[in-house]
């Protein structure tokens, strides 16, 4: 027992001394990629340069100035295959998003389908702010493990978006 203290003050000062060094030894959690690049929907990177993009250290994927940024270039993707490409389902959305050959795109669409109050194969109506905001934030779920954007940035990187 250490010395001057009673056996119960040892014992808890040698479980904190304990606690401590196992912490330090456990590694960080990780930040998801598409989050740290502030581009959660992990929008490749092309010649065509998105407003707000940066250069940044990811070979793959774009990397931009702000996280409202990257979710306005997502939204605006979303609302574009609705509009022009007429992908109007979850499945159909997923498939050209995340196609076969790179992620498993049954199991994406059920996960998104989960966050939208339609049946998988039902028409979405991307035109409704909140339906393309949940759509988002379905997805954003999928891509990184977590959405940790509010409500409010959601809806404003929407209406950016818009035409």
């Amino acid at each position: 027992m250490m010395k001057g203290y009673t056996r119960r003050e040892a014992l808890k000062s040698a479980l904190t001394a304990t606690v401590m060094v196992a912490a330090t030894a456990l590694p960080t959690p990780a930040v998801a990629r598409g989050i740290r690049n502030n581009n959660p929907l992990n929008i490749k990177r092309t010649a065509v340069k998105w407003e707000g993009e940066i250069k940044g250290k990811d070979k793959v994927f774009a990397t931009f100035e702000s996280p409202l940024k990257g979710l306005r270039a997502a939204a605006k993707l979303l609302y574009n295959y609705y509009e022009k490409h007429k992908l109007d389902t979850i499945p159909a959305i997923i498939a050209r998003w995340a196609p076969h050959h790179e992620n498993d795109t049954k199991k994406y669409s059920s996960f998104v389908t989960k966050f939208i109050p339609v049946k998988n194969g039902e028409k979405l109506y991307l035109k409704d702010e909140q339906q393309l905001c949940r759509l988002l934030q379905a997805m954003i779920q999928y891509e990184n493990g977590s959405c940790p954007y509010s409500q409010e940035l959601l809806q404003e990187a929407v209406r950016e978006a818009r035409p």
